[in-house]
């Protein structure tokens, strides 16, 4: 079966990378003739550019930014890629068995737009929505009038969040599926050695977020706990002198998981840095973002983890710590059933 994968999979986001690698080699393993299509529009073109005016005015931000850029060409090269796709029409000439659209914030339409293409808008005989999200929209929001039409011409849906969930019923009333985000269904032992990783004694961050309070509780959790602080994936702040012990700009998607697998504990705003945090069985603190913290909290629910992150300010932080024996079981549990799903609804 020929089945193309619709999802953000080759920006400088070790998450994206890393579900959209899972989603393509779950599918190849169990037989079929998938492959990654490479379409990305233009206003999302935009957003990701390496070299951004903002940059180029300070040149220790270019080089960081050239640095991230250059990690990522060396695993997205393993998608082997065809041409970039920019233009609806462009994948209208390419027929498939299956498209499978998500999983990430695919149908967050206020980062690029409302994009028909991954709302379904595609020439294949069955569509698919795999742990699609919504990310920050919610069911409170004005949807663009064409989402209701788009949803219901899909053959099977499922979502990452709660919230997603609330809004394909609201919107379309259909009853989707929660699924897991792909990272969590797929063993990366396959593609990368994590056996002989040693703990060692870091505070891993992986934050967009990083105030000076955010900062200064950083400090102060490595002081208490003799930690060195590591910053991988976003730059710290170039105020914050003397923050991060170690800034490694250079950290590639499969390195990334070797990072969570060796860290004492992690600091993240982000969903996939939780989503890592949990499959690594490592304690972390979530620093709390309009952005992520529905997806966070719906993701913590699945596993039995308690939280008030709906009560939540910008910034607030918590520290997480749960019981790991019965998380990672629960991750096998409901990964297979994820996987299960996806395989089941080609």
């Amino acid at each position: 079966m020929t089945i193309g994968i619709l999802t953000f999979h080759d920006g400088p986001n070790h998450g994206a990378f890393l579900q959209a690698w899972s989603t393509l080699q779950t599918l190849r393993s169990a037989g079929h003739d998938a492959h990654i299509i490479n379409y990305k529009n233009p206003e999302h073109q935009q957003m990701e550019r390496p070299f951004k005016a903002k940059s180029l005015r300070n040149p220790i931000n270019m080089f960081r930014s050239w640095q991230k850029t250059m990690a990522f060409a060396r695993d997205q090269r393993r998608f082997n890629l065809g041409p970039q796709i920019c233009s609806p029409s462009q994948i209208d000439e390419i027929h498939y068995n299956t498209v499978v659209i998500g999983s990430d914030v695919v149908w967050n339409y206020q980062l690029f737009g409302y994009d028909p293409v991954f709302f379904g808008r595609v020439n294949a005989k069955r569509r698919i929505a795999f742990s699609a999200s919504a990310g920050s929209v919610t069911p409170r929001d004005q949807h663009p009038p064409e989402m209701q039409k788009d949803l219901t011409q899909f053959d099977a849906i499922s979502v990452r969040d709660q919230n997603t969930l609330q809004i394909v019923k609201e919107v379309a009333s259909i009853d989707a599926t929660v699924t897991l985000d792909p990272a969590l269904m797929y063993d990366f032992t396959i593609d990368c050695d994590v056996s002989n990783a040693r703990t060692e004694n870091t505070l891993l961050v992986y934050s967009f977020l990083q105030s000076h309070e955010t900062n200064q509780l950083a400090k102060d959790y490595a002081s208490a706990h003799q930690l060195q602080i590591k910053c991988i994936g976003y730059p710290p702040p170039l105020r914050a002198k003397k923050y991060c012990d170690i800034v490694d700009m250079t950290c590639g998607p499969f390195e990334f998981i070797q990072e969570f697998s060796k860290a004492h504990t992690v600091l993240t705003s982000t969903f996939h840095g939780v989503v890592f945090s949990l499959k690594s069985g490592r304690p972390f603190l979530f620093v709390s973002s309009n952005k992520t913290h529905n997806r966070v909290a719906s993701l913590l629910d699945t596993f039995g983890i308690a939280h008030e992150l709906e009560l939540d300010k910008e910034g607030a932080v918590h520290l997480f710590s749960p019981n790991y024996s019965s998380v990672t079981q629960r991750i096998r549990q409901v990964g297979k059933e994820t996987r299960e799903w996806l395989l089941s609804n080609l």
